[in-house]
């Protein structure tokens, strides 16, 4: 194929991703300080972080394009906090925790039967209780 058409082919395939990306890439949280705009889990914000145009000067604070949502705790998303981590985070740290405990607990357990068999050898030993050899 000739080298105009390979380029065609890449325009069109890089213009197909930029129109795919564009609905994710527009400034959607309007106005600032607003907690609708953000599925009601975050706060509409400039880029810098700042609920106010005048609080931040910088290039891109100052159009609303580039405002973004921040986000509350437990809730993440590209742009919209959607998505709540704390029910994927939560059940697997719990779970750990109780294993951990568990472990803790067998071993605490086994190191105490262990003592304690080894405190009773050795009083049947000074007692003369201990098992001793058959042979005569």
């Amino acid at each position: 194929s000739s080298p105009a058409a390979t380029d065609m082919a890449t325009m069109l395939v890089l213009f197909s991703i930029f129109l795919c990306g564009l609905p994710m890439a527009k400034g959607d949280c309007a106005p600032l300080g607003s907690h609708q705009s953000c599925q009601s889990h975050g706060t509409c914000k400039t880029h810098s972080g700042c609920l106010s145009r005048s609080e931040c000067t910088g290039t891109f604070d100052s159009d609303a394009f580039f405002d973004t949502c921040y986000c509350d705790t437990c809730w993440t998303g590209a742009g919209d906090c959607t998505t709540n981590i704390c029910l994927f985070v939560l059940p697997v740290a719990a779970i750990g925790c109780l294993g951990c405990c568990l472990v803790f607990l067998c071993r605490v357990g086994g190191l105490a039967a262990f003592a304690g068999g080894g405190l009773a050898l050795g009083r049947m030993m000074q007692a003369g209780q201990a098992r001793q050899p058959q042979v005569q």
